[in-house]
C-alpha cells in the first residue's frame, strides 16, 4: 500500500511540475498582442500571442490590413483599447503559455509564440470576440478555423475596430 502511495505521489507531482512549467505572471503588457512574462526562475521572456493581431500602438497602422477598414485614427484608437483590455485583464496575473504544434517555438524577432489563457479562457478569443483583434492568418495555427468564426461574429455585429467609419471623418 505505501509503496503505491509513493507512486501515486511522485507521479502527482511529477505532473504538477511540468504542467507549472507553462504557468507564468505577465509582467508587462507592451500592447493588445505582445507581452512579457517573468517565470518562477525570475527570467523575462517577451510573448507574441498566436493567432491575432492588434492594431499598433508603437508603428503606424496600414490601410486595409483589417479588411476594408481605411480609418487609421479609428484603428490606432482600437490598437489602445486593446492594450488597456490586455492590462485590464493580464497584468500581472497568472496566465497559462501554449505553444502550438503547427508554428514555430519564436518569430523573427525572437518572441515565443503561444496562446495564452487566463482562467481557463483563451485570451485570443477573447480578443476577437470583443473586436479588439483580427485573426492573424499569415502563419499556419490549429486555432484559425474557430477565431475566423468569432472574427466573422465580431464583424456582423460592428464590435470593436469593426464598427469603424469605411472612410476617415473630416474634421474641420
Amino acid at each position: 500500500f505505501m509503496k503505491k502511495l509513493i507512486i501515486i505521489l511522485v507521479t502527482t507531482l511529477t505532473l504538477f511540475a511540468c504542467s507549472s512549467d507553462k504557468t507564468t505572471t505577465i509582467s508587462r503588457v507592451v500592447d493588445g498582442d505582445t507581452f512579457d512574462v517573468k517565470y518562477g526562475s525570475g527570467d523575462i521572456d517577451r510573448i507574441r500571442l498566436l493567432g491575432v493581431d492588434t492594431p499598433e500602438t508603437y508603428s503606424k497602422n496600414k490601410p486595409d490590413e483589417y479588411e476594408g477598414i481605411t480609418n487609421i485614427e479609428c484603428l490606432d484608437e482600437w490598437g489602445d483599447k486593446a492594450t488597456t483590455y490586455a492590462i485590464d485583464i493580464l497584468a500581472n496575473n497568472a496566465v497559462v503559455l501554449t505553444s502550438d504544434p503547427l508554428t514555430e517555438e519564436r518569430d523573427y524577432y525572437d518572441r515565443l509564440l503561444s496562446y495564452i489563457e487566463i482562467e481557463g479562457k483563451d485570451f485570443s478569443a477573447m480578443l476577437l470576440e470583443n473586436g479588439y483583434a483580427r485573426v492573424y492568418t499569415e502563419s499556419k495555427i490549429s486555432r484559425t478555423d474557430s477565431y475566423l468564426i468569432l472574427e466573422e461574429n465580431a464583424k456582423k455585429n460592428k464590435l470593436g475596430l469593426w464598427g469603424c467609419p469605411t472612410l476617415p471623418v473630416n474634421i474641420d
